[in-house]
Protein backbone atom coordinates (compact mmCIF):
# COMPACT_ATOMS: atom_id res chain seq x y z
CA UNK A 1 0.00 0.00 0.00
CA UNK A 2 1.54 3.77 -1.10
CA UNK A 3 1.87 6.41 0.72
CA UNK A 4 2.29 10.04 0.43
CA UNK A 5 4.36 11.30 -2.29
CA UNK A 6 6.14 14.98 -3.13
CA UNK A 7 4.86 15.92 -5.83
CA UNK A 8 7.60 17.61 -7.18
CA UNK A 9 9.69 14.80 -6.80
CA UNK A 10 8.22 12.78 -8.74
CA UNK A 11 7.50 15.00 -11.63
CA UNK A 12 11.48 16.01 -11.11
CA UNK A 13 12.37 12.06 -11.42
CA UNK A 14 10.54 12.36 -14.95
CA UNK A 15 12.35 15.50 -16.31
CA UNK A 16 13.30 15.36 -19.95
CA UNK A 17 16.11 17.80 -19.75
CA UNK A 18 18.99 16.02 -19.99
CA UNK A 19 21.73 19.17 -18.86
CA UNK A 20 21.03 22.43 -17.86
CA UNK A 21 21.23 25.21 -15.30
CA UNK A 22 19.70 25.39 -12.36
CA UNK A 23 17.20 27.80 -13.30
CA UNK A 24 16.65 25.81 -16.22
CA UNK A 25 15.42 22.87 -14.51
CA UNK A 26 13.58 25.10 -12.12
CA UNK A 27 11.69 26.75 -15.02
CA UNK A 28 10.65 23.64 -16.70
CA UNK A 29 9.62 21.46 -13.67
CA UNK A 30 7.17 24.88 -12.51
CA UNK A 31 5.69 24.11 -15.78
CA UNK A 32 4.34 20.49 -15.61
CA UNK A 33 0.99 19.92 -14.34
CA UNK A 34 0.90 19.34 -10.39
CA UNK A 35 4.01 21.17 -9.34
CA UNK A 36 2.89 22.76 -6.10
CA UNK A 37 4.57 25.74 -5.45
CA UNK A 38 3.97 25.92 -2.21
CA UNK A 39 5.98 22.91 -1.83
CA UNK A 40 8.72 24.80 -3.43
CA UNK A 41 8.33 27.91 -1.16
CA UNK A 42 8.71 25.62 2.03
CA UNK A 43 11.36 23.77 0.73
CA UNK A 44 13.25 26.84 -0.28
CA UNK A 45 13.63 25.40 -3.56
CA UNK A 46 14.09 29.06 -4.77
CA UNK A 47 18.06 28.76 -4.15
CA UNK A 48 18.37 26.12 -7.00
CA UNK A 49 17.57 29.06 -9.55
CA UNK A 50 21.45 29.78 -8.97
CA UNK A 51 23.05 26.77 -9.28
CA UNK A 52 25.48 26.63 -13.14
CA UNK A 53 25.00 23.84 -15.92
CA UNK A 54 24.90 20.42 -14.33
CA UNK A 55 23.33 16.88 -15.26
CA UNK A 56 20.23 15.82 -14.95
CA UNK A 57 21.29 13.13 -12.08
CA UNK A 58 23.32 16.29 -10.49
CA UNK A 59 20.43 18.31 -10.08
CA UNK A 60 18.28 15.24 -8.61
CA UNK A 61 20.81 14.87 -6.22
CA UNK A 62 20.51 18.63 -5.18
CA UNK A 63 16.58 18.63 -5.15
CA UNK A 64 17.35 15.35 -2.91
CA UNK A 65 19.45 17.31 -0.65
CA UNK A 66 16.67 19.75 0.00
CA UNK A 67 13.46 17.01 0.90
CA UNK A 68 10.05 18.11 1.73
CA UNK A 69 9.58 18.53 5.77
CA UNK A 70 8.26 14.74 7.41
CA UNK A 71 5.84 14.72 9.78
CA UNK A 72 5.78 12.01 12.88
CA UNK A 73 2.24 10.57 14.35
CA UNK A 74 1.06 10.64 17.59
CA UNK A 75 -2.02 9.51 18.63
CA UNK A 76 -3.80 9.81 21.84
CA UNK A 77 -6.34 7.02 22.90
CA UNK A 78 -8.81 6.75 25.76
CA UNK A 79 -7.74 3.05 26.62
CA UNK A 80 -7.01 3.00 31.00
CA UNK A 81 -3.64 1.26 30.26
CA UNK A 82 -1.41 3.42 32.12
CA UNK A 83 -1.42 6.74 34.11
CA UNK A 84 1.03 8.76 32.19
CA UNK A 85 -1.14 12.11 32.71
CA UNK A 86 1.41 13.59 29.98
CA UNK A 87 -0.25 11.36 27.33
CA UNK A 88 -3.74 11.66 27.89
CA UNK A 89 -6.28 12.10 25.41
CA UNK A 90 -7.67 15.51 26.57
CA UNK A 91 -11.07 16.35 25.13
CA UNK A 92 -12.96 13.71 24.64
CA UNK A 93 -16.16 15.59 26.53
CA UNK A 94 -16.02 18.13 23.76
CA UNK A 95 -17.52 15.80 21.25
CA UNK A 96 -21.17 14.80 19.80
CA UNK A 97 -22.49 11.82 22.12
CA UNK A 98 -22.03 8.20 20.82
CA UNK A 99 -19.29 6.95 18.83
CA UNK A 100 -16.21 5.14 20.36
CA UNK A 101 -12.12 4.46 19.76
CA UNK A 102 -12.09 8.52 20.74
CA UNK A 103 -8.51 9.73 20.28
CA UNK A 104 -6.17 12.63 19.25
CA UNK A 105 -4.15 12.75 16.29
CA UNK A 106 -1.33 14.58 16.79
CA UNK A 107 0.82 15.87 13.45
CA UNK A 108 4.15 17.16 14.58
CA UNK A 109 7.32 18.21 13.34
CA UNK A 110 10.69 16.51 13.99
CA UNK A 111 12.62 17.73 16.40
CA UNK A 112 15.27 20.14 14.11
CA UNK A 113 18.32 21.39 16.07
CA UNK A 114 18.45 24.25 13.20
CA UNK A 115 15.37 25.20 13.88
CA UNK A 116 15.48 28.69 16.52
CA UNK A 117 13.47 27.01 19.42
CA UNK A 118 10.82 23.84 19.28
CA UNK A 119 7.17 25.00 19.15
CA UNK A 120 5.26 24.85 22.48
CA UNK A 121 2.55 26.74 23.92
CA UNK A 122 2.88 26.59 27.90
CA UNK A 123 0.04 28.80 28.01
CA UNK A 124 -3.00 27.09 26.51
CA UNK A 125 -1.92 23.45 28.05
CA UNK A 126 -3.88 22.07 24.53
CA UNK A 127 -1.21 19.06 24.81
CA UNK A 128 2.10 17.76 26.50
CA UNK A 129 4.06 17.40 23.16
CA UNK A 130 6.25 20.02 21.38
CA UNK A 131 5.96 20.64 17.89
CA UNK A 132 1.83 19.81 17.04
CA UNK A 133 1.81 21.18 13.60
CA UNK A 134 -1.77 20.56 12.89
CA UNK A 135 -4.03 18.00 15.13
CA UNK A 136 -7.57 16.23 14.36
CA UNK A 137 -9.73 14.83 17.16
CA UNK A 138 -11.63 11.91 15.59
CA UNK A 139 -14.64 8.62 16.53
CA UNK A 140 -15.39 6.24 15.02
CA UNK A 141 -19.44 5.63 14.24
CA UNK A 142 -21.82 3.73 12.80
CA UNK A 143 -24.13 4.06 10.20
CA UNK A 144 -27.60 3.15 10.10
CA UNK A 145 -26.94 0.51 7.85
CA UNK A 146 -23.78 -0.81 9.47
CA UNK A 147 -21.65 2.05 7.47
CA UNK A 148 -17.96 2.45 9.32
CA UNK A 149 -17.70 6.09 9.83
CA UNK A 150 -14.54 8.48 10.49
CA UNK A 151 -16.49 11.22 12.18
CA UNK A 152 -14.06 14.02 12.48
CA UNK A 153 -14.95 16.07 15.66
CA UNK A 154 -12.05 18.95 14.84
CA UNK A 155 -9.26 19.71 13.03
CA UNK A 156 -7.09 22.65 13.89
CA UNK A 157 -3.57 23.97 14.05
CA UNK A 158 -2.73 25.76 17.08
CA UNK A 159 1.00 26.20 15.74
CA UNK A 160 -0.18 28.19 12.28
CA UNK A 161 -2.78 29.95 13.68
CA UNK A 162 -0.19 31.56 16.77
CA UNK A 163 1.58 32.56 13.45
CA UNK A 164 -0.88 34.13 12.12
CA UNK A 165 -1.45 36.42 15.29
CA UNK A 166 2.35 37.32 16.52
CA UNK A 167 4.16 36.84 13.41
CA UNK A 168 6.78 33.77 12.53
CA UNK A 169 10.41 34.22 13.75
CA UNK A 170 12.55 34.47 10.70
CA UNK A 171 15.32 31.42 10.12
CA UNK A 172 18.07 33.16 10.96
CA UNK A 173 16.53 34.77 14.19
CA UNK A 174 19.98 33.62 16.01
CA UNK A 175 21.91 35.81 13.61
CA UNK A 176 20.06 38.75 13.79
CA UNK A 177 19.80 39.31 17.26
CA UNK A 178 23.80 38.49 18.04
CA UNK A 179 24.27 41.29 15.28
CA UNK A 180 22.02 43.54 17.04
CA UNK A 181 23.31 43.09 20.46
CA UNK A 182 27.05 43.40 19.06
CA UNK A 183 25.31 46.77 17.15
CA UNK A 184 24.65 48.01 20.56
CA UNK A 185 27.37 46.62 22.39
CA UNK A 186 29.76 48.85 19.86
CA UNK A 187 27.64 52.04 20.12
CA UNK A 188 27.40 51.79 23.77
CA UNK A 189 31.30 51.25 24.35
CA UNK A 190 32.23 54.00 22.04
CA UNK A 191 29.33 56.53 24.10
CA UNK A 192 31.23 55.13 27.63
CA UNK A 193 33.95 55.74 25.95
CA UNK A 194 33.09 59.63 24.87
CA UNK A 195 31.62 60.13 28.72
CA UNK A 196 34.81 58.82 30.24
CA UNK A 197 37.52 61.36 27.63
CA UNK A 198 34.50 64.67 28.34
CA UNK A 199 35.07 63.70 32.14
CA UNK A 200 38.92 63.14 32.22
CA UNK A 201 38.98 66.45 30.51
CA UNK A 202 36.81 68.15 32.98
CA UNK A 203 38.98 67.23 35.75
CA UNK A 204 42.26 68.35 33.82
CA UNK A 205 40.42 71.53 33.32
CA UNK A 206 39.82 72.14 37.38
CA UNK A 207 43.32 70.58 38.78
CA UNK A 208 45.80 71.54 36.21
CA UNK A 209 47.30 74.50 36.94
CA UNK A 210 49.66 74.59 33.92
CA UNK A 211 46.37 75.07 31.79
CA UNK A 212 46.05 78.32 33.31
CA UNK A 213 49.24 79.28 32.52
CA UNK A 214 48.78 78.20 28.70
CA UNK A 215 46.05 79.13 26.66
CA UNK A 216 46.64 77.15 23.94
CA UNK A 217 46.61 74.15 25.73
CA UNK A 218 43.85 74.77 27.62
CA UNK A 219 42.12 76.08 24.37
CA UNK A 220 43.17 72.37 22.90
CA UNK A 221 41.22 70.32 26.14
CA UNK A 222 38.14 72.90 25.77
CA UNK A 223 38.04 71.66 21.95
CA UNK A 224 38.45 68.16 22.58
CA UNK A 225 35.78 68.52 25.80
CA UNK A 226 33.43 69.77 23.29
CA UNK A 227 33.74 66.99 20.46
CA UNK A 228 33.58 64.71 22.94
CA UNK A 229 30.34 66.32 24.16
CA UNK A 230 29.39 66.62 20.47
CA UNK A 231 29.63 62.90 20.30
CA UNK A 232 27.97 61.78 23.16
CA UNK A 233 24.88 63.78 21.95
CA UNK A 234 25.12 61.93 18.90
CA UNK A 235 25.87 58.48 20.13
CA UNK A 236 23.15 58.94 22.82
CA UNK A 237 20.11 58.47 20.01
CA UNK A 238 21.98 55.77 18.47
CA UNK A 239 22.24 53.45 21.41
CA UNK A 240 18.60 53.80 22.83
CA UNK A 241 17.35 52.62 19.19
CA UNK A 242 19.74 50.17 19.11
CA UNK A 243 18.83 49.20 22.80
CA UNK A 244 15.39 48.63 21.30
CA UNK A 245 15.79 47.29 18.47
CA UNK A 246 18.03 44.22 20.04
CA UNK A 247 14.74 44.12 22.99
CA UNK A 248 12.49 44.01 20.26
CA UNK A 249 14.08 40.87 18.62
CA UNK A 250 14.37 39.72 22.25
CA UNK A 251 10.73 39.81 22.64
CA UNK A 252 9.74 38.25 19.47
CA UNK A 253 11.72 35.34 20.10
CA UNK A 254 10.04 34.49 22.96
CA UNK A 255 7.00 35.09 21.82
CA UNK A 256 6.79 34.51 18.23
CA UNK A 257 5.96 31.37 16.90
CA UNK A 258 9.40 28.89 14.64
CA UNK A 259 8.35 28.65 10.95
CA UNK A 260 7.26 26.32 9.50
CA UNK A 261 5.71 25.20 6.59
CA UNK A 262 2.02 24.67 5.50
CA UNK A 263 1.15 27.70 6.80
CA UNK A 264 -2.07 28.19 3.89
CA UNK A 265 -2.64 24.52 3.77
CA UNK A 266 -2.23 22.80 6.38
CA UNK A 267 -5.99 21.64 6.99
CA UNK A 268 -5.04 19.83 3.62
CA UNK A 269 -2.31 18.04 4.98
CA UNK A 270 -4.56 16.99 8.02
CA UNK A 271 -7.52 16.18 5.82
CA UNK A 272 -5.43 14.04 3.19
CA UNK A 273 -3.88 12.42 6.11
CA UNK A 274 -8.14 11.43 7.16
CA UNK A 275 -8.60 10.29 3.73
CA UNK A 276 -5.53 7.98 3.48
CA UNK A 277 -6.65 6.42 6.79
CA UNK A 278 -10.39 6.08 6.01
CA UNK A 279 -9.35 4.50 2.79
CA UNK A 280 -7.13 2.21 3.78
CA UNK A 281 -8.92 0.82 7.22
CA UNK A 282 -12.40 0.33 5.53
CA UNK A 283 -14.08 2.96 6.36
CA UNK A 284 -17.47 4.41 3.84
CA UNK A 285 -17.19 7.10 4.75
CA UNK A 286 -15.85 10.83 6.83
CA UNK A 287 -18.25 12.75 9.18
CA UNK A 288 -17.35 16.18 9.68
CA UNK A 289 -18.71 18.36 12.86
CA UNK A 290 -20.32 21.93 11.46
CA UNK A 291 -19.84 25.13 12.37
CA UNK A 292 -22.54 25.94 14.15
CA UNK A 293 -22.11 22.92 16.59
CA UNK A 294 -18.90 23.98 16.83
CA UNK A 295 -19.58 27.88 17.64
CA UNK A 296 -21.73 26.06 20.38
CA UNK A 297 -19.17 24.29 22.09
CA UNK A 298 -16.85 27.33 22.24
CA UNK A 299 -19.37 29.01 23.51
CA UNK A 300 -18.03 30.36 26.74
CA UNK A 301 -21.37 30.95 28.40
CA UNK A 302 -21.76 27.21 28.62
CA UNK A 303 -17.91 26.51 30.68
CA UNK A 304 -18.08 30.04 32.65
CA UNK A 305 -20.41 32.57 34.72
CA UNK A 306 -18.40 35.27 35.70
CA UNK A 307 -14.73 36.17 33.97
CA UNK A 308 -12.49 39.04 35.46
CA UNK A 309 -9.10 40.68 34.09
CA UNK A 310 -7.19 43.24 35.79
CA UNK A 311 -4.96 45.27 33.94
CA UNK A 312 -2.98 46.46 36.82
CA UNK A 313 -1.45 42.54 37.81
CA UNK A 314 -2.30 41.25 34.76
CA UNK A 315 -4.67 38.56 36.46
CA UNK A 316 -7.16 36.60 34.72
CA UNK A 317 -9.54 34.97 36.54
CA UNK A 318 -12.99 32.64 35.99
CA UNK A 319 -15.67 31.37 37.89
CA UNK A 320 -17.75 28.24 36.42
CA UNK A 321 -21.54 27.53 37.13
CA UNK A 322 -21.02 26.39 40.25
CA UNK A 323 -18.74 28.63 41.57
CA UNK A 324 -15.61 26.62 41.12
CA UNK A 325 -12.66 28.48 39.71
CA UNK A 326 -11.42 27.74 36.59
CA UNK A 327 -8.77 30.38 35.59
CA UNK A 328 -6.84 32.06 38.02
CA UNK A 329 -3.71 33.06 35.77
CA UNK A 330 -1.28 36.19 36.55
CA UNK A 331 1.14 37.38 34.35
CA UNK A 332 -1.31 37.25 31.63
CA UNK A 333 -0.84 40.61 29.05
CA UNK A 334 -3.38 41.73 27.12
CA UNK A 335 -2.04 40.39 24.14
CA UNK A 336 -2.29 36.57 25.55
CA UNK A 337 -5.54 36.69 26.09
CA UNK A 338 -7.01 35.22 23.63
CA UNK A 339 -4.86 32.12 24.02
CA UNK A 340 -7.25 31.59 26.93
CA UNK A 341 -10.60 32.62 26.36
CA UNK A 342 -10.54 33.54 22.29
CA UNK A 343 -10.02 36.56 20.31
CA UNK A 344 -14.39 37.25 20.35
CA UNK A 345 -14.25 36.88 24.24
CA UNK A 346 -11.11 38.90 24.92
CA UNK A 347 -12.36 41.99 22.15
CA UNK A 348 -15.29 41.78 24.62
CA UNK A 349 -13.93 41.84 27.82
CA UNK A 350 -11.27 44.94 26.90
CA UNK A 351 -13.85 46.87 25.96
CA UNK A 352 -15.15 46.75 29.47
CA UNK A 353 -14.17 50.33 31.36
CA UNK A 354 -11.87 51.40 28.73
CA UNK A 355 -11.60 54.67 30.41
CA UNK A 356 -9.97 53.05 33.81
CA UNK A 357 -7.88 50.99 34.50
CA UNK A 358 -10.22 49.07 37.51
CA UNK A 359 -11.18 45.06 36.60
CA UNK A 360 -12.85 44.01 33.47
CA UNK A 361 -15.77 41.74 33.94
CA UNK A 362 -18.01 39.57 31.66
CA UNK A 363 -20.92 37.84 33.52
CA UNK A 364 -23.80 35.62 32.89
CA UNK A 365 -24.82 36.63 29.40
CA UNK A 366 -22.30 38.69 28.38
CA UNK A 367 -19.94 35.62 28.27
CA UNK A 368 -21.97 34.22 25.25
CA UNK A 369 -19.08 34.51 22.76
CA UNK A 370 -16.36 32.18 20.82
CA UNK A 371 -16.42 30.01 17.65
CA UNK A 372 -18.46 32.32 15.24
CA UNK A 373 -15.67 32.26 12.82
CA UNK A 374 -15.21 28.33 12.51
CA UNK A 375 -18.11 28.57 10.85
CA UNK A 376 -16.57 29.47 7.80
CA UNK A 377 -13.50 27.38 8.69
CA UNK A 378 -16.02 24.12 8.64
CA UNK A 379 -18.23 24.98 6.44
CA UNK A 380 -16.93 26.46 3.72
CA UNK A 381 -12.58 25.52 3.86
CA UNK A 382 -13.48 21.71 4.50
CA UNK A 383 -16.08 20.90 2.73
CA UNK A 384 -14.75 23.53 -0.84
CA UNK A 385 -11.22 21.41 -0.20
CA UNK A 386 -13.17 17.56 -0.31
CA UNK A 387 -15.41 18.78 -3.35
CA UNK A 388 -12.00 19.55 -4.85
CA UNK A 389 -10.23 16.16 -3.87
CA UNK A 390 -13.21 13.97 -4.44
CA UNK A 391 -14.32 15.22 -7.67
CA UNK A 392 -12.75 12.96 -10.28
CA UNK A 393 -14.08 10.12 -7.67
CA UNK A 394 -17.71 11.36 -8.02
CA UNK A 395 -17.44 11.92 -4.48
CA UNK A 396 -19.20 15.21 -2.44
CA UNK A 397 -19.57 16.79 0.83
CA UNK A 398 -23.47 16.12 1.29
CA UNK A 399 -25.44 17.20 4.49
CA UNK A 400 -25.76 14.26 6.29
CA UNK A 401 -26.54 13.38 9.92
CA UNK A 402 -25.64 11.19 13.19
CA UNK A 403 -27.93 9.74 16.04
CA UNK A 404 -27.53 9.76 19.40
CA UNK A 405 -29.34 6.68 20.49
CA UNK A 406 -31.77 7.11 23.26
CA UNK A 407 -33.09 5.00 25.97
CA UNK A 408 -34.96 4.54 29.34
CA UNK A 409 -33.72 7.22 31.98
CA UNK A 410 -31.83 5.41 35.02
CA UNK A 411 -34.17 7.79 37.31
CA UNK A 412 -37.27 7.51 35.81
CA UNK A 413 -38.42 4.25 34.78
CA UNK A 414 -40.77 3.83 32.04
CA UNK A 415 -39.76 7.08 30.81
CA UNK A 416 -37.57 6.63 27.27
CA UNK A 417 -35.48 9.18 25.86
CA UNK A 418 -36.23 9.72 22.36
CA UNK A 419 -33.29 9.54 19.52
CA UNK A 420 -31.22 12.55 19.16
CA UNK A 421 -30.04 13.41 15.53
CA UNK A 422 -27.06 15.74 14.79
CA UNK A 423 -26.10 17.22 11.33
CA UNK A 424 -22.98 16.62 10.25
CA UNK A 425 -21.10 17.06 6.62
CA UNK A 426 -21.16 13.82 4.83
CA UNK A 427 -17.92 12.92 2.47
CA UNK A 428 -18.49 9.33 0.95
CA UNK A 429 -14.88 6.94 0.39
CA UNK A 430 -15.80 5.95 -2.95
CA UNK A 431 -14.58 2.07 -4.19
CA UNK A 432 -12.43 4.32 -7.08
CA UNK A 433 -11.27 6.52 -4.76
CA UNK A 434 -10.26 3.73 -1.97
CA UNK A 435 -8.57 1.95 -5.37
CA UNK A 436 -6.47 4.78 -6.20
CA UNK A 437 -5.52 6.34 -2.91
CA UNK A 438 -4.16 2.79 -1.38
CA UNK A 439 -2.31 1.71 -4.86
CA UNK A 440 -0.51 5.16 -5.59
CA UNK A 441 -0.86 7.34 -2.69
CA UNK A 442 -1.93 10.85 -2.45
CA UNK A 443 -0.07 13.98 -3.91
CA UNK A 444 0.51 15.15 -0.14
CA UNK A 445 3.42 16.89 -0.87
CA UNK A 446 3.39 18.44 2.57
CA UNK A 447 4.98 15.28 4.61
CA UNK A 448 7.34 14.48 1.84
CA UNK A 449 6.82 10.92 1.67
CA UNK A 450 5.45 8.66 4.22
CA UNK A 451 3.87 9.91 7.73
CA UNK A 452 6.02 8.57 10.47
CA UNK A 453 3.95 5.49 11.52
CA UNK A 454 1.72 6.38 14.56
CA UNK A 455 2.73 6.40 18.16
CA UNK A 456 -0.69 5.12 20.09
CA UNK A 457 -0.18 6.65 23.37
CA UNK A 458 -3.04 4.68 25.85
CA UNK A 459 -4.70 7.32 28.63
CA UNK A 460 -4.15 6.43 32.03
CA UNK A 461 -5.54 9.34 34.61
CA UNK A 462 -4.95 13.12 34.46
CA UNK A 463 -7.68 15.79 34.87
CA UNK A 464 -9.86 16.73 32.48
CA UNK A 465 -9.67 20.07 31.04
CA UNK A 466 -11.92 22.64 32.38
CA UNK A 467 -12.68 24.66 29.38
CA UNK A 468 -11.93 23.82 25.30
CA UNK A 469 -9.83 24.66 23.35
CA UNK A 470 -10.91 28.41 22.50
CA UNK A 471 -10.44 29.55 19.05
CA UNK A 472 -12.10 31.33 16.19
Amino acid sequence: MKGFYSPIDQLAAHLPRIKGTGAEFMTELSKRPGYKPQEAQDRELQTLMALPKMERAQFLAVLKAKPAPKLNETVLTDNDNTYDDDNNAKYGEYTLPGGNNYREILLRMPHDEQRAKEFSDPASGHWDHANVLAHVRAKDRIGPNGEKILHLEEIQSDWHQKGRDKGYLPSDMPKQMAAAKLAYQRLKEQLEYAKSSSSAGERKLKGDMLLYQDPLIRQRVEASIAQDNNLIMDLMPQVMKAEAAYQDLEHKAKTGVPNAPFKKNWHELALKKMIHHAAANGYDSIAITPGAEQAKRYDLSKHINDLQYDPQTKTLTAWDHRGNKVINQSGVSEDQLPEYIGKEGSSKLLAKNQQDTSVKQLFDADLKVGGEGMKGFYDKIIPSFLNQFGKKYGAQVQPGSITEPGGEYVHFPGNFKADTTHAVHHFPITPEMREDVTKNGVPLYADGGEVQPAKRIARGGGVQPLLPIFKE
